[in-house]
């Protein structure tokens, strides 16, 4: 799972682009969150998602108003 993270980050940081990387981080979250077996029995992988989660909050917060909106009701349904 980290290596995978890690590859997003990396396109992430080519791509210049604060939409990007939200879009990309929220499709890494809900494959995580629905990989089985489920990760809620490790702690490294739920602190990993978490951390995600609060990453793309705070980029979401910089974007355009109509996009915030967007990209919150899919932070919510994860």
């Amino acid at each position: 799972m980290r290596k995978i993270l890690r590859n997003i980050k990396k396109h992430i940081r080519y791509s210049k682009n604060k939409e990007t990387e939200v879009e990309l981080l929220i499709y890494y979250c809900s494959k995580l969150n629905s990989f089985s077996p489920s990760i809620t029995r490790n702690t490294a992988l739920v602190n990993l998602y978490q951390r995600q989660i609060v990453s793309i909050r705070k980029t979401v917060s910089s974007l355009h108003e109509d996009l915030q909106y967007d990209f919150g009701l899919q932070i919510e349904e994860l």
